[in-house]
């Protein structure tokens, strides 16, 4: 009896660790994707965009970017996750789109599906530039060990910059 009592706690115990470390890959899926998606001043944008890009000059290679701007991410993302995310050529590609289309964007309804160990997930982005405009924005976050985003992959990050 004290066998089974000490497996059925052992068993609730490792449910509940289970637990909390989805629990904070999700927390750590919103911060992640609220931080991407949300624009609202172009004009900060634009000289962020343009920094880089002089930055990007001198750099010699994607590691040394890599090195130079993971600490944006940090506290999100492993090194190889960011190294993902510049190699994809996501880093910049919202800031981008906003410099380019004149939008800000906003962040609203953010769904995450756990899918195996990763997470699905379907945001809204709402571009505002002299109209406003909605769209489903899809993806996938992969999380390491220690529960930091390993690799995005966006399905249809290229739909913001459309009319």
């Amino acid at each position: 009896m004290k066998r089974l009592a000490g497996i059925t706690g052992f068993v609730l115990l490792t449910m509940l660790l289970c637990s909390c470390a989805q629990n904070n890959n999700a927390s750590t899926a919103e911060k992640f994707l609220t931080s991407y998606y949300t624009i609202s001043d172009l004009n900060a944008q634009s000289d962020s965009l343009n920094q880089f890009m002089s930055d990007l000059e001198q750099l010699e290679s994607p590691e040394e970017v890599t090195k130079e701007y993971h600490s944006l991410y940090a506290e999100l993302m492993t090194t190889n996750g960011f190294g993902n995310f510049v190699s994809n050529r996501y880093l910049l590609a919202i800031q981008k789109m906003a410099v380019d289309t004149g939008s800000t964007f906003s962040l609203s309804d953010i769904k995450l599906s756990k899918n195996g160990g990763a997470y699905d997930f379907s945001v809204v982005v709402t571009a505002v530039s002299d109209s406003e405009n909605s769209i489903v924005q899809t993806g996938q976050l992969s999380f390491s060990e220690d529960g930091l985003i390993d690799n995005v992959f966006f399905e249809n990050l290229s739909d913001l910059s459309k009319d």
